[in-house]
């Protein structure tokens, strides 16, 4: 089995937002201008990439607006997809499919920091609709009592005796307000349901594309084997750092190859 040299030592230490954004920009820049070959410049994407994700954890570190990191994460995992060789590519070299294998990791990590960037919301959304369920579940429950609090003398159903009707116009009324604040509350309901669901489908996306990762990395199983035993094998608890540094070694190892 041929053994690689491991690549020299990743510089692990945090730096500010502001250098990793800078280097991100340079290098995405320097890919798309002087890059003579697809793989060339699809290894410098992924350098790029993983610029990005350390900008936006040091942006985390910085206590910077969720709302602005997650754009960070979401941008990054858009361009990581359109950028990067697809692994289900027929066309692609033996190189560009371990790149697109370690492409597809990143967006499995990417997806999992962006509904970590959203889990607060994410728990405030489900207490919402926790609270919406109660209350409708109680509203629909058979009660034993009548209108009027008393206990039906025969099998508990309703007396049919009922309380005087209200005038037609108050009638009229109540139902008009009734039937707009149900209305309201319905869209509202609504509304807070399609974001949980959207926040918890960045998790599930995680799952998904790392399974996809677990499975394209069966047909290149000596490289990733070499990888996993001289840097660690990733898990989604995985540092930034354990994985900047993993891939690091994996572009430098294709590098070698190229």
């Amino acid at each position: 089995m041929q053994k690689h040299r491991v690549a020299p030592a990743v510089d692990e230490s945090l730096k500010s937002s502001d250098f990793y954004v800078q280097e991100a920009r340079r290098l995405k820049h320097l890919a798309d201008a002087s890059m003579p070959d697809k793989f060339s410049k699809s290894l410098m994407y992924v350098e790029s990439v993983l610029s990005f994700i350390q900008y936006g954890t040091a942006m985390e570190y910085e206590h910077k607006d969720p709302n602005k990191i997650f754009k960070v994460y979401f941008d990054t995992l858009n361009f990581c997809r359109y950028y990067i060789c697809n692994s289900k590519s027929s066309t692609l070299s033996n190189c560009e499919k371990k790149l697109s294998v370690l492409s597809l990791r990143l967006q499995a990590f990417l997806c999992l920091k962006m509904f970590k960037t959203k889990k607060t919301e994410a728990a405030k959304l489900k207490r919402v609709l926790d609270d919406h369920n109660k209350a409708t579940t109680s509203k629909q429950a058979p009660s034993p009592f009548q209108p009027n609090g008393q206990w039906s003398r025969s099998n508990g159903t309703p007396s049919p005796m009922s309380p005087q009707p209200s005038p037609a116009g108050s009638t009229a009324s109540m139902g008009s307000s009734s039937s707009a604040s149900s209305t309201a509350s319905a869209q509202r309901i609504q509304s807070v349901t399609a974001q949980y669901l959207q926040h918890v489908r960045y998790l599930s996306d995680c799952h998904e594309i790392w399974e996809q990762t677990d499975a394209a990395m069966l047909d290149h199983k000596d490289f990733f084997r070499n990888l996993d035993n001289d840097c660690g094998r990733l898990t989604m608890q995985s540092s930034v750092p354990e994985i900047v540094r993993y891939i690091k070694v994996g572009l430098h190892r294709l590098k070698e190859v190229s």
